[in-house]
């Protein structure tokens, strides 16, 4: 299922800044050489690892002759960078985006999705968080990025923004056609799974179809952990789909951006968020919420 565009394409859209990527100075010219050829998946292990020191993201792309799942389990089992906190000057409340804008045919390309990450950033920025921007990202990338997260002992909260076409309610997919599941995703900051998170919020923010349907302007396993303190905002009801402007980006982010002010109450920010959608005739947002509800501010 594909968002709908509301407005002409314009395919001359420049996607977000990625992490930067910086040369190493190694004293053996060889190993510089080495290193340099593995540029792209350098930035990508930045994107994941932002607290990682990029001389150790080399080497462990270097040991791993490039292959970047294996750099990135070395890069997790290392007791160095394991459990890393930020720089000085980071904030500890995260804003972490995974964007995925284009697919393998015949999906057709989120045009305009590089402007909900600009959005995000600016006004989150403004607010005092660290925002990290993953734009399309593989399901073995998304699993990584997932998995630095789970490790981070230094968050206070987590924002967890998905921009994506759907597949259905609760799955959408990642860059080269992979399917992933926002169910299981959540499943992975439970207690349990992230304890890191216990008792501090954790807010998830979905903009992805959720179905075929058009809106008109009128499970659970016995033996499954349940979340707490953890909220989740969709930007349709479930079966609907959502709408994306290729300039404006998507109508749930722009809006979202357009009602937030530092400070403001999570219970608030949804109900201004849900009459801002209906002013502008666009989906219905849905809240899902684990309790307790967690005492949030932005």
């Amino acid at each position: 299922d594909k968002d709908i565009d509301v407005g002409t394409h314009d395919h001359n859209s420049e996607d977000d800044s990625e992490c930067s990527s910086v040369g190493s100075e190694s004293s053996v010219e060889e190993e510089e050489l080495e290193y340099r050829s593995f540029e792209e998946e350098e930035k990508q292990l930045c994107d994941i690892f932002p607290y990682v020191d990029l001389q150790i993201i080399q080497k462990c792309l270097h040991r791993s002759s490039g292959n970047i799942d294996l750099a990135a389990s070395i890069i997790m089992e290392n007791p160095a960078t394991k459990h890393m906190d930020p720089p000085a000057g980071k904030s500890n409340k995260k804003v972490v985006v995974l964007n995925y804008k284009d697919f393998p045919h015949p999906i057709p390309k989120r045009v305009g999705a590089e402007k909900d990450s600009n959005n995000i950033s600016q006004k989150f920025r403004e607010f005092g968080y660290d925002v990290v921007i993953h734009k399309n990202l593989t399901a073995l990338r998304t699993e990584d990025v997932l998995k630095s997260l789970q490790n981070d002992t230094s968050m206070e909260s987590l924002i967890l923004i998905i921009l994506s076409h759907g597949v259905n309610k609760y799955c959408f997919y990642t860059h080269q056609g992979g399917i992933m599941d926002l169910d299981k995703i959540r499943k992975k900051f439970t207690d349990s799974a992230c304890p890191q998170l216990r008792g501090k919020p954790k807010i998830f923010l979905s903009n992805f179809c959720r179905g075929d349907e058009v809106e008109l302007q009128t499970d659970s396993s016995a033996l499954l952990e349940v979340p707490h303190h953890m909220v989740t905002i969709h930007a349709s009801l479930e079966k609907i789909k959502v709408l994306r402007h290729p300039r404006r980006g998507t109508l749930f982010i722009s809006n979202l951006c357009k009602v937030l002010y530092k400070g403001q109450d999570l219970q608030e920010t949804y109900n201004k968020l849900y009459e801002e959608m209906k002013k502008e005739g666009g989906t219905t947002p849905m809240m899902e919420v684990f309790a307790p509800f967690p005492k949030f501010r932005f």
